[in-house]
């Protein structure tokens, strides 16, 4: 640090002693300023506006993705449990060869 900057320091520290203001009750008033700035930010973005369509909309694609995973759990589980038999009979003309 310069010179400068220590005396600056000094100086910053005393103004905020005489107000007050040290270490220990800083983090308190940052806090409050930072929520007021916040919630007016808030306040600020939402007013005059519907929420209701992205509420809608959230809820549609939540429902879609639960209905969809218990589709597929279903589906494995029973497509598990089923077995195919394939064979191949060489004496069995092409059922595609019928019409010619």
């Amino acid at each position: 640090m310069t010179i400068e900057q220590i005396e600056l320091r000094k100086i910053l520290t005393q103004m905020l002693a005489d107000n007050g203001i040290d270490r220990s009750t800083l983090p308190g008033i940052v806090k409050e300023a930072l929520e007021e700035k916040i919630t007016k930010a808030v306040h600020l973005a939402l007013d005059g506006r519907d929420l209701q369509p992205q509420i809608d909309k959230a809820i549609d694609a939540q429902i879609r993705q639960v209905i969809d995973r218990e589709v597929e759990r279903r589906v494995r589980r029973i497509l598990g449990m089923t077995t195919i038999s394939i064979t191949h009979r060489k004496d069995e003309p092409d059922a595609t060869l019928k019409g010619e």
